[in-house]
């Protein structure tokens, strides 16, 4: 907290963030269960820092983390960067939406970011690339734009045997019924089906062709930190 001016440590006194287990992008977990470990509440590093453990926590798939760091950036910083480093942590909450299968919300945050950091761009502070970054803020949103509706899983057509002994079908192949279109997903770590109409098989197709899109883009968007620093004493991870 700010006391005279003054950023002071008084993490001791913080509580933590949030004491249920969460997993990897943030989302709670039911109490019991073994989560990732949280970011600590309110530690004080210098801007290097910060951006060395964003780096590494967007590269190992944790966008929700990284934030939590870059918020702690925005909240201790000078004055004159707090709408910088608000900007990053918005634009790693976008990703945090995207991950989880947010489009509208990842492309919203993804906005909002690229306005708090776009006044920064002429001077880059800290070696971030601001034009880099603002460019694709643009082409990630266009992207997340195109995206509607999304699936996880599968759309097959099968045909299968009724299992009546007077049916011509336990004997011959040729004689099963169908086909029956199913979406297969995993579901409480077991696989389920649903029968479809043929409509609803092409909007299930459709839609999950839709989250492999965002599932690529996602990985590009992870990558982001390739392109946010220039700092060459940044060790790879």
């Amino acid at each position: 907290m700010r006391q005279h001016g003054l950023v002071v440590d008084d993490r001791a006194s913080r509580p933590r963030r949030n004491t249920r287990p969460r997993d990897a992008l943030g989302q709670p977990m039911p109490y019991g269960t073994a989560g990732v470990d949280e970011q600590p509440a309110g530690v004080l590093r210098n801007s290097h820092e910060s951006l060395v453990e964003a780096d590494r926590l967007l590269r190992s798939g944790r966008p929700f983390h990284a934030h939590e760091v870059l918020e702690d950036a925005w909240k201790s910083g000078p004055e004159a960067e707090r709408e910088l480093w608000r900007g990053l942590a918005q634009l790693a909450v976008g990703m945090t939406h995207a991950a989880r299968g947010n489009p509208v919300g990842a492309a919203r945050l993804i906005e909002r970011g690229a306005l708090g950091i776009a006044p920064f761009e002429d001077e880059s502070p800290h070696g971030l690339d601001i034009p880099a970054i603002l460019g694709w803020c643009a082409q990630v949103r266009a992207e997340l734009a195109q995206i509607s509706y999304i699936l996880q899983g599968s759309v097959t057509a099968r045909r299968i045997p009724c299992g009546k002994l007077a049916c011509a079908c336990t004997t011959d192949v040729e004689a099963w019924h169908g086909p029956y279109i199913q979406w297969s997903r995993r579901k409480g770590g077991r696989t389920v089906s649903t029968y479809l109409t043929p409509e609803q098989a092409v909007l299930c197709r459709e839609w999950i062709a839709n989250y492999r899109t965002l599932d690529k883009l996602i990985d590009r968007m992870l990558k982001l930190s390739l392109r946010m620093v220039r700092f060459h004493e940044i060790p790879k991870l």
